[in-house]
């Protein structure tokens, strides 16, 4: 009497080491996620250094006072619309568009919790994060150009 292998066809394009890998991957990757750590990477960074602040005045076309038609972060949001419905931002390269952070005066311990919707400051300026106009003047006075700050990804 000959038997004959039952074999799933889901199964069976794969050779028997790639299903091994496949597996194995899914482990890993249930582990990490069961075990929190993927969380932590991201809720536990804090960050210390300079901030300034951004706003639709950084729109102008050169040596004029007219502002341009479109103003767009690099999320793809209008910095005009942003102002006008006086939403709190800031731009970052450290946290993906949409991160909320929160960002504390070092100074005075004033903080301000943002939504990261574009990307700066420029990289060779050595600051961790600008902030929207709105949202600076809620810690420092603007005229203070360049204050240290505290950033902290909030979950």
């Amino acid at each position: 009497m000959m038997m004959k292998t039952i074999r799933s066809k889901s199964l069976s394009r794969f050779s028997p080491a790639c299903t091994r890998t496949r597996l194995l991957l899914c482990l890993i990757t249930a582990i990490f996620v069961v075990s929190g750590a993927a969380g932590d990477l991201c809720s536990s960074e804090v960050v210390t250094g300079k901030s300034s602040w951004f706003s639709t005045e950084a729109c102008t076309e050169p040596h004029k006072k007219i502002y341009t038609k479109d103003c767009l972060t690099a999320s793809g949001r209008s910095l005009y619309v942003l102002e006008k419905e006086k939403r709190l931002f800031a731009a970052s390269w450290a946290h993906p568009f949409g991160t909320k952070v929160r960002v504390t005066n070092i100074k005075n311990s004033r903080s301000v919790v943002v939504a990261i919707v574009d990307r700066g400051p420029s990289k060779n300026l050595n600051r961790v994060i600008d902030l929207g106009k709105d949202a600076f003047r809620t810690i420092a006075d603007a005229r203070s150009g360049i204050i240290d700050v505290r950033v902290e990804v909030l979950p």
